[in-house]
């Protein structure tokens, strides 16, 4: 459109994936045996996809913007009906995203005596069990004390463990993905600036690395040192330190949920053309300088190595290059 100044595309899907194959429960009948996997899943993938750019000239500088931007949004439509399968926070049920985090809900870290109090009003109005006998609420996981997680009872039966788990976000792979391309070019000089940045992905960030615990030989975390509580401090921003053994804190809960959403200036490059009535007059079709940065400024609130990969794996290198080409 506008003499090809303004160009873009817009995309709308609806994918159904039927028959994946998957690992259904078995009859009791069969008592102890297993059954052949079976075709028998569904996934709904919807989305959009947009891409939008603008190409014009302001006098003898020339300037460019492209952007896209898509969004997805998936569910499981068949799976095992009611039955869900879980591995580690990750959790596969109809009716939820693939791999949508399953985890306590953490209601806030003990450091007050009014805090405290909570405790003990939890144990005092504990339900009875079969017997008669008054329960114990946090037999699970551990009375906490002061500097230690209280764990939200979601179900209200007055005892906190895994039943009081939840779903948070919308699984492993970020519903939103963008960027955007900037450019302009004068008299030789030429510059381009490449932005990318996904949003809407949460996922369940808890490593030797970053936790809450000592053990020897580990190494601990600046920030968890730091933010930890202690004796006398009413604002920490993480629970104390404990043994490693001790895994009251260690439990996967919304704690220890992180926001992997980013954005990344990807690449900038700037570079120059000498003119040609300057090359060609010494025999050389064209000479070019240029100086390109690459991953050099990342804004996220990640608290691992790097946003755009998994756990502690190597993080994606920072670069710096410069160079000359000449063409004869």
């Amino acid at each position: 459109m506008l003499r090809g100044r303004l160009s873009g595309t817009i995309d709308l899907f609806n994918k159904k994936t039927k028959n994946i194959l998957i690992d259904l429960p078995a009859p009791l009948v069969v008592g102890s045996a297993t059954i052949p996997k079976q075709n028998a899943a569904e996934v709904v993938n919807k989305g959009i996809e947009l891409t939008l750019g603008w190409n014009d000239r302001i006098g003898e500088v020339g300037y460019r913007v492209n952007g896209n931007f898509s969004f997805v949004n998936n569910k499981v439509t068949k799976f095992k009906g009611d039955e869900r399968t879980i591995s580690g926070t990750n959790m596969i049920q109809e009716g939820h995203p693939i791999n949508v985090q399953y985890v306590l809900a953490v209601d806030r870290i003990i450091q007050t005596d009014a805090d405290l109090a909570l405790v003990q009003e939890m144990i005092d109005n504990a339900p009875l069990d079969d017997n008669g006998v008054q329960r114990n609420p946090f037999a699970t996981f551990g009375r906490p004390q002061k500097g230690d997680l209280l764990y939200k009872d979601l179900n209200g039966d007055g005892v906190v463990n895994n039943d009081d788990k939840y779903t948070v976000g919308h699984g492993t792979n970020p519903r939103f993905n963008y960027g955007l391309t900037l450019g302009a070019d004068w008299n030789g000089f030429d510059l381009s600036i490449l932005l990318q940045g996904t949003a809407g992905h949460k996922v369940y960030w808890l490593d030797n690395y970053y936790r809450p615990t000592v053990n020897y030989g580990n190494n601990i975390n600046k920030e968890i040192a730091e933010g930890r509580w202690y004796e006398g401090r009413t604002d920490a921003t993480y629970p104390r330190l404990l043994p490693q053994a001790n895994t009251i804190n260690s439990q996967q809960s919304d704690f220890w949920i992180a926001n992997k959403s980013y954005l990344r200036v990807k690449n900038i490059q700037l570079s120059y053309t000498i003119p040609r009535d300057l090359t060609q007059s010494i025999g050389i079709e064209a000479i070019r300088l240029y100086a390109n940065l690459e991953n050099y400024f990342t804004f996220t609130s990640y608290k691992g190595f790097d946003p755009e990969i998994s756990g502690v794996n190597y993080p994606i290198m920072k670069q710096s290059t410069f160079g000359l080409n000449i063409s004869f």
